[in-house]
């Protein structure tokens, strides 16, 4: 219908270009719209929109049985993958009603609800709204804070290269075997592989970090000239660095039959363990779209093997875990250590030096905050940045005031200085003297 726009001249506004596809389902056929479906998002093979949501109703199955039921974060771009993105990890507005959501919680203790998907018009959805890369959490929906996932991922550093990461992921499977864990394996879509093991969901993120750095680790004392485990880039040379820090919560790789945004269009394919040396990432244009009857094997849907227990590494590297290998850099935001017990503590049992030592409301965000938490709610046992048991740390402190009694003037001064400037910090008579416009307002 023509609009006016004065002086008699009237615009006549065209119509969107757009398409409507059927998405079959559990629940029954779906009519999903899709705006721009020829927005191209690679560029250099000149891939649309449309190329990527039929290829997400193609492999819909196979790509829910991985990811389904999972936490996701949506890699979104505004236009295509060279241009600007961002992650989605909040229902968007406008959520269709099928698509269901649930809360969890980031290290930063704060907790928001993220997508999940529980059928493939979700997926076609996501796609609408400019996802290309799909992030599942190695956790269920219903117990968001305990993976039933072992991953570890095999990331060649530069003068490596696909070839390099094969070895040392036949290596992980023995390990991982020895242990009594059924692992799988996936490309990543650029140049690692991705090993991923069922476990029961029974433990936190930390403790599956554990087992995860002690397989390592031990990969590493059998293969140490071909693969690392050092954080730091120096420290790695030219080997496969085993990326145990993508076990932390809030830490997510490309999920199973997920496009990556690289010039060639790659997919994170699972394969077989007979073809990581005769097999690389897929391409998602036809005809070398990956289908899931060849490249599943059932493995990925379901997994068809009955879950291990991430403690079972601790049989094969036992000493190591004694000796407080299980410990290792955390990344940043996450708390450096938190499982760290005192020094000179006594040490019991294969997860001994491992045990949490700090409350688990209190996971990151500055020792100042911990420490108030623990003085509130003193945890099992004292964290290391705590002075010994007897300085009046810990001590009941007056109702309704972060001031220490009498017993904490046995602390040394600079432990009495920082407990005064939170005192005076937040005192009633402080906060009054502030201007009501906040800082900075007249």
């Amino acid at each position: 219908m023509p609009i006016p726009a004065g002086g008699g001249v009237y615009v006549v506004p065209m119509a969107s270009e757009q398409t409507t596809i059927t998405v079959q389902g559990p629940n029954g056929p779906r009519e999903m719209r899709i705006s721009s479906p020829g927005r191209v998002l690679w560029p250099d093979l000149g891939l649309t929109k449309l190329d990527l949501v039929n290829y997400i109703c193609d492999v819909g199955e196979a790509f829910i049985a991985a990811n389904g039921d999972r936490p996701v974060a949506l890699q979104r771009f505004s236009g295509n993958i060279d241009g600007e993105q961002f992650f989605s990890k909040n229902p968007p507005k406008g959520t269709p009603e099928f698509i269901r959501s649930v809360k969890v919680v980031y290290p930063s203790a704060r907790s928001h609800p993220q997508l999940v998907f529980d059928e493939p018009a979700a997926a076609v959805w996501a796609v609408q709204m400019n996802t290309v890369v799909f992030h599942p959490w190695p956790s269920r929906a219903e117990n968001t804070d305990n993976p039933d996932q072992l991953r570890i991922d095999l990331d060649p550093q530069p003068g490596t290269d696909f070839d390099d990461a094969v070895p040392a992921a036949l290596v992980l499977q023995e390990v991982l075997a020895e242990a009594g864990l059924t692992c799988f394996i996936k490309t990543s879509g650029n140049r690692g592989l991705h090993v991923y093991a069922p476990i029961e969901p029974t433990r936190e993120f930390l403790d599956v970090r554990h087992a995860v750095i002690a397989a390592a680790r031990e990969v590493e004392r059998r293969i140490p000239d071909k693969v690392t485990t050092a954080w730091w880039k120096e420290e790695r040379g030219r080997r496969v660095f085993l990326d145990f820090n993508q076990a932390n919560r809030d830490r997510t790789i490309a999920g199973a039959y997920s496009p990556r945004a690289l010039p060639h269009a790659p997919v994170s394919c699972p394969i077989t363990w007979d073809e990581p040396g005769t097999r690389r990432s897929k391409e998602l244009h036809h005809p070398h779209r990956p289908r899931p009857a060849e490249d599943s094997g059932g493995s990925v849907g379901g997994v068809p093997c009955r879950p291990g227990h991430h403690r079972h590494t601790a049989g094969v590297v036992g000493p190591g875990l004694q000796s407080r290998t299980g410990r290792a850099a955390l990344p940043a935001r996450l708390p450096q250590d938190a499982g760290r017990t005192p020094a000179g503590a006594a040490q019991q049992g294969p997860q001994a030096g491992l045990t949490r030592a700090v409350p688990k409301g209190a996971l990151c965000r500055g020792h100042a905050r911990r420490r108030r938490n623990l003085r509130r709610r003193p945890a099992q046992s004292t964290p290391h940045w705590l002075p010994a048991a007897g300085t009046g740390v810990g001590s009941v402190t007056r109702s309704g005031t972060d001031r220490p009694c009498r017993a904490a003037q046995s602390l040394p001064p600079r432990w009495r200085n920082q407990q005064r400037w939170w005192a005076r910090r937040r005192s009633p008579r402080r906060q009054s003297r502030r201007p009501p416009g906040g800082p900075g307002v007249p």
